[in-house]
């Protein structure tokens, strides 16, 4: 979980689009299906050429020295996929069938661990998968048949490690390993334990997580090479769980101190476990044995990264003017790369950073020669030993590579006015460059609302170019535009973006970004919001609104029921669809805390519930990968039903 915001409304890209959008034009795509050679570079020393994968967020991804990428999505449809670039173009690699997917891992070798939502005759449940190139989709065994499994990491001897619902008798979830053959192992536990998670293995066929003890306290353990569990216990705090390890068998996790407290671990053979620091939250461990993460203070809800070894200690990578930072991954360098955050009012900014171990800061930007006009690389999430990057952008999902692009145009983000009204024309630009100098382009634009694709009009010179076009849509609603830039050469991106249309008459709050939790777990994710809402319901009626969650899950709300305002703070309430499954009600309180002077931070309170019998909530547990509850169970739940946190100045906006 992370509290880095992605941008203003109109910097950040739309929801990336599912996968007959993007196998229709797509980074790399050649109508003579021609290569691009990793050989050929077009970039000088310590800069990076962008090739755009998809047009939205991505969130769990990886990325290996062959220059393949695989990555999570959500596509326009609201439904989490799983992309896979190979180098010169992305495929959608869900299952056939598939309703939703989610990316487990990917090894050195381009074998992805997937897990998917397949239909069945008791409902939807999330089935593993393996995939590769040569040889498709493999179907995992599962500890049962009518129950959920997910997929945590898979190393480079193609063993893959999870999480499998168990029958009945036996409460959530166990730890499995599939091996190379894909033949399937439930992970022991010690004796009088219960659920238990495995969430990293390392090459030696080690894996780390942790599991519940009669009394649900969670321990920190360890499975050995034949599958042989050894418990580390709390080390001596109220909970322990281990989460990342590497190839010295050190090992990474997370604490429960007191009460609401929590910090970082880094436990080694032979040297037991070492604190990190308090509200320290673990990232990723490199085989050097240093430690990434972020620091969490609770009083602001600001972040600073960091990056721990027993020989440094704790270094605050954490640089002025931004105000919060976080580190994503480190290599064996000690090189980190993560994202700086300047929320001051009037200079709020976020940019992906590079930090080298002897603590040089780099913003990325300024190692992209030649980047579309407005392309801001905000969020560095993974680095390749070879020095490559995927990030996240204001244009999407993007890679950075050494060695040099593709020879599919690169787009920068769709700019459109602040906001658009029905009955008004609406301008929208794009900037693109091409490496290839001498090709010509031609532009689309669907403006999403039947209309179909409309040609745009295109200035450009020696690689470099700007599309242009309007529009005036009729009736307000939402929409999703996608642009599609083609050069001579046949070879396409699209770029998308979302839009929300409102009536002349109406007032309404409108934000979007990272949506924090006031606490952190193991298994907590990130969740992208965007909201736009009215101030007030018409006659007691529904009216064109957006709410949407993106992340591990997707839900999205369908009606609005009731609107109420106090000062700067509004509630929202209504029903939705989570994973495309309807039935689940949700709750908001926003509140623009620049609203008429006020100097607050702004801060978003989501619950989303789903309704039983009679209109009652009952807990809706969405599996190990996310902590989520509606009415929960017992106190422990309780506090993870509902996700809330500060954010930068104008992620809130009230119109009036």
């Amino acid at each position: 979980m992370k509290i880095l915001w992605m941008g203003t409304p109109r910097q950040m890209a739309g929801v990336a689009f599912g996968a007959a959008l993007c196998l229709a034009g797509v980074p790399g795509y050649s109508a003579d299906g021609s290569k691009d050679l990793a050989g050929s570079c077009h970039c000088a020393a310590d800069t990076y050429a962008i090739v755009n994968l998809v047009p939205g967020i991505g969130y769990r991804t990886r990325i290996n020295t062959r220059g393949q990428a695989a990555f999570e999505y959500v596509s326009a449809a609201y439904r989490l996929r799983v992309g896979f670039f190979d180098g010169e173009r992305m495929r959608d690699i869900a299952p056939p069938g598939a309703d939703t997917a989610a990316l487990g891992d990917m090894n050195a070798k381009g074998e992805v661990a997937l897990y998917s939502a397949l239909p069945s005759d008791a409902g939807f449940f999330l089935r593993p998968f393996r995939w590769s190139r040569a040889a498709g989709w493999t179907l995992l065994p599962v500890l049962r048949n009518h129950g959920d499994t997910f997929l945590s990491a898979i190393n480079d001897h193609g063993t893959i490690i999870g999480a499998s619902g168990i029958g009945p008798g036996e409460a959530g979830f166990r730890g499995v390993r599939w091996s190379p053959t894909n033949s399937l192992l439930r992970l022991p536990t010690p004796a009088g334990f219960g659920e238990s998670m495995v969430n990293e293995i390392n090459e030696n066929d080690v894996s780390v997580g942790f599991a519940s003890d009669a009394a649900r306290v969670m321990h920190a353990l360890i499975w050995d090479a034949a599958g042989r569990p050894i418990d580390l216990g709390t080390l001596g705090a109220s909970e322990a769980a281990g989460l990342v390890n590497n190839k010295r068998g050190e090992i990474a996790g997370w604490l429960n101190v007191t009460g609401p407290d929590f910090q970082s671990f880094l436990w080694s053979p032979g040297k037991g476990a070492t604190r990190v620091g308090l509200h320290t939250v673990p990232g990723d461990l490199n085989n050097v044995g240093e430690l990434v993460g972020r620091i969490y203070y609770p009083d602001t809800g600001k972040d600073h990264a960091f990056v721990f070894s027993r020989a440094r200690g704790l270094v605050d990578l954490h640089r002025s003017p931004f105000t919060s930072s976080d580190a994503s991954q480190s290599d064996d360098k000690g090189t980190v790369v993560g994202a700086m955050l300047n929320d001051l009012v009037g200079a709020f900014s976020q940019r992906a950073y590079r930090w080298s171990r002897s603590g040089e800061a780099i913003d990325l930007n300024t190692r992209l020669p030649d980047a579309p006009d407005g392309l801001i690389v905000t969020e560095a999430l993974r680095l390749a030993s070879n020095g490559d990057i995927i990030a996240n952008s204001n244009a999407g999902l993007v890679l950075l590579r050494r060695a040099g692009g593709t020879d599919a145009p690169v787009l920068g983000p769709v700019a459109l006015p602040d906001v658009v009204r029905p009955a008004e024309p609406t301008a929208l630009t794009l900037s693109f460059r091409d490496r290839n100098k001498g090709d010509t382009h031609r532009a689309t634009v669907d403006w999403g609302d039947g209309s179909g694709p409309q040609v745009a009009a295109i200035s450009e010179s020696k690689g470099r170019g700007e599309l242009s076009a309007a529009h005036t849509y009729a009736c307000a609603g939402d929409y999703n535009i996608v642009v599609r830039v083609t050069d001579s050469g046949g070879r396409a991106t699209l770029q998308a973006q979302p839009v929300t249309i409102f009536p002349p008459f109406v007032q309404g709050i409108v934000g979007e970004g990272k949506l924090p939790a006031a606490g952190w777990r193991p298994g907590q994710a990130t969740l992208m919001f965007r909201l736009a809402a009215p101030l007030a319901l018409r006659d007691g009626k529904s009216q064109p609104f957006t709410f949407v969650l993106q992340g591990t899950v997707a839900f999205k709300g369908e009606q609005l029921e009731r609107v109420s305002r106090n000062g700067n703070t509004v509630s929202l309430e209504g029903s939705g669809s989570l994973n495309g499954q309807p039935g689940y009600r949700f709750r908001i309180e926003a509140r623009d805390g620049q609203q008429a002077g006020a100097n607050e931070s702004d801060r978003l309170t989501v619950r989303i519930e789903r309704a039983g019998p009679g209109g009652s909530a009952f807990a809706a547990d969405i599996g190990p990968a996310v902590l989520y509850y509606g009415a929960a169970a017992n106190k422990a739940e309780a506090g993870l039903a509902t996700r809330e946190g500060f954010l930068p100045p104008m992620a809130l906006r009230l119109v009036e």
